[in-house]
């Protein structure tokens, strides 16, 4: 009876000390919540016929939101998981700040686009694995309603994240991932033709960053 039981619980030990880090393909979903710094946004009047007049304001944003499909494939020989992601993710304006003058703001920021992420697993005996990574790629994020003289904002820039987490292995193909992103896009930028005369142009420049915490569900193909 006594081989019986250690036997049991040898089996016991080894299913609760399996990791969830295993080479091959992989598919799944994120999903969370952005938290958007404080947005610098740089104004540029550019006169046909007089010197440039620039200008500074800045817009807050309230908790918004971040969704995500995902493929990987995890190396043979490293500790190592290759990654592409699509997402779409946006937030309401708070408040917009011009010229010295806050007032709430009713505009959005909205974007979908592609990550290429990389990954490093620390492998260990138990069903957690804590993981780091980075990604670079594209996006196209549209700024509507947030200043007066663009009522949208339009423009694909390049896209990079940097962070880590923590994967807990509920079985030896399934896993829950939490992880924490620092998400940041080149600046949105437009220019226009000003409506007092056609010889001159606004232009301005739109900071997009955020901090993201996500859930996700990673299952072994």
């Amino acid at each position: 009876m006594r081989k019986v039981i250690v036997c049991i619980a040898s089996v016991a030990l080894l299913t609760l000390s399996g990791t969830f880090a295993r080479a091959g393909m992989y598919a799944g979903i994120n999903g969370g919540a952005i938290n958007a710094t404080d947005t610098d946004v740089s104004y540029t009047a550019e006169f046909a016929n007089s010197p440039d007049v620039t200008g500074e304001g800045e817009v807050t944003w309230d908790v918004g939101y971040w969704f995500s499909g995902f493929v990987g494939y995890g190396l043979d020989n490293l500790p190592v998981r290759l990654e592409g992601e699509v997402f779409y993710q946006g937030h309401d304006a708070d408040t917009s700040t011009a010229y010295g003058v806050t007032g709430v703001a009713r505009g959005e920021r909205a974007s979908y686009g592609l990550l290429a992420n990389v990954y490093y697993d620390f492998i260990n005996d138990s069903r957690l694995t804590p993981f780091v990574g980075a990604g670079i790629g594209a996006s196209r994020v549209e700024v509507t309603d947030v200043t007066d003289n663009f009522k949208s904002v339009k423009d694909v820039v390049f896209a990079w994240q940097i962070g880590g987490g923590l994967a807990y292995a509920i079985t030896d193909r399934v896993s829950a991932d939490l992880k924490y992103r620092y998400y940041r896009t080149s600046d949105i930028s437009d220019r226009v033709p000003d409506s007092y005369d056609s010889g001159d142009f606004l232009s301005q420049d739109i900071e997009n960053s955020a901090h993201v915490i996500l859930f996700g569900i990673r299952v072994a193909l």
